[in-house]
């Protein structure tokens, strides 16, 4: 979901969403340790990444 889609008419589903964050969170714990993340980092972020996605959706009223 890069920024030149946004006005597009392209759909996007709630699982692109979890999708999006979870990769961007991913990236970020990343960077910030220099190193790849562990199994239990990743499903960590995973489950964050979700946590954030919820949030955002509600408060957009989507779900």
């Amino acid at each position: 979901m890069s920024a030149d889609k946004i006005g597009s008419t392209k759909k996007y589903t709630v699982a692109d969403v979890y999708r999006e964050a979870s990769s961007l969170l991913k990236n970020e714990m990343q960077g910030i340790k220099n190193k790849p993340l562990s199994k239990t980092e990743e499903v960590k972020m995973e489950k964050l990444a979700k946590l954030l996605s919820n949030n955002v959706l509600k408060e957009m009223n989507i779900v």
